[in-house]
């Protein structure tokens, strides 16, 4: 019997045909969302009742031209409410501007904390391993990888060509691998992995790495949003409820911060991070944040008036000066 058309392609061709296809639904979804030039942008942002008095549509449109783009300003919109018309109420382009700096800064502060906590958890992890009488150093290393599936030669970029800058390390260590050496090259996502892991190992020390164990997986959602530059400031109501770590809900509690927003995913991450990095990091680091945060502070009060009128952002940010406050005075 004669092979259709479709048959005789083969499996892979068919594929990247149909993949290349367009569907009814993608159609519907290009028609409804085009591609806009600034001043299109401008009066769709004004069709949706996002005024333009604080910031002229000029200013607007430069720093959706020149300083940014409208897809990471336009999206903090969705902190503010809309009226029985789908119009957006008291809401101006200088909020959503506002915003998208002061996320920025945000996620600045955010991300030096995951690399102060990073390197901090492994010194931690180093300190305990090389008093481990049981530990040599190096099987750890093996059966971690075994474990979890964890591929060391990803770590060394072997198959990377642009990893020159490993190649010293490579060369020397990538045949025999140390606890020392994985915990200098590994990153954030896999030291949350090996914390987990050694925790369940070691026999020793346990009390140190308890709460790195327990609570490192959230400190890495908002290490990696804040990396990939996603947006901090939104979506922190109206989310699904979980149930913080006790230890956590305590110092939630002496902060004094509302137990509907601790109890928002996005925030308990964030909580997570600050009491990690609280309790492992040194005095020296914890001071230079505390100067870091009450410039951000300062920063959010600038145009504290634009947000007179929307009582989440006003709860907000008067929960985040009490965390602020609790982390410089406490």
């Amino acid at each position: 019997m004669k092979a259709s058309i479709g048959e005789s392609l083969g499996d892979y061709t068919r594929h990247e045909i149909l993949s290349t296809m367009e569907s009814e639904s993608q159609k519907i979804f290009k028609e409804n969302h085009p591609k806009f030039t600034p001043n299109q942008l401008i009066e769709t942002m004004s069709r949706k009742g996002i005024k333009f008095n604080l910031m002229s549509r000029e200013e607007a449109k430069k720093r959706i031209t020149e300083n940014t783009y409208y897809f990471k300003v336009g999206v903090y919109r969705h902190n503010f409410i809309k009226d029985e018309n789908g119009q957006y109420s008291n809401l101006d382009f200088a909020h959503l501007d506002d915003l998208a700096i002061l996320d920025m800064r945000l996620r600045k502060i955010l991300l030096n904390m995951s690399l102060d906590l990073e390197h901090s958890l492994k010194t931690l992890v180093n300190s305990i391993v090389t008093m481990d009488k049981l530990e040599d150093g190096y099987q750890i290393v093996q059966d971690f990888s075994t474990t979890h599936k964890f591929d060391l030669s990803n770590m060394y970029g072997i198959y990377d060509k642009r990893s020159h800058y490993l190649n010293p390390v490579k060369n020397k260590h990538s045949s025999c691998t140390s606890v020392w050496v994985l915990l200098e090259l590994m990153s954030f996502g896999e030291l949350s992995k090996f914390l987990e892991f050694y925790f369940d190992r070691t026999k020793i020390s346990k009390k140190r790495l308890v709460y790195p164990a327990k609570l490192i997986r959230y400190a890495k959602n908002v290490r990696n949003a804040a990396a990939h530059n996603n947006p901090i400031i939104l979506n922190l109501s109206g989310m699904t409820s979980i149930s913080p770590d006790p230890k956590i809900m305590q110092t939630n509690h002496k902060m004094g911060l509302d137990k509907s927003l601790y109890r928002n995913p996005r925030i308990n991450d964030i909580l997570c991070l600050f009491f990690l990095h609280d309790m492992y990091c040194s005095k020296g680091v914890r001071n230079h944040l505390i100067s870091e945060l009450e410039a951000f502070k300062k920063r959010c009060m600038r145009n504290a008036s634009y947000y007179s009128n929307n009582n989440h952002l006003k709860e907000l940010y008067r929960n985040l000066e009490l965390l602020i406050d609790y982390y410089k005075f406490k």
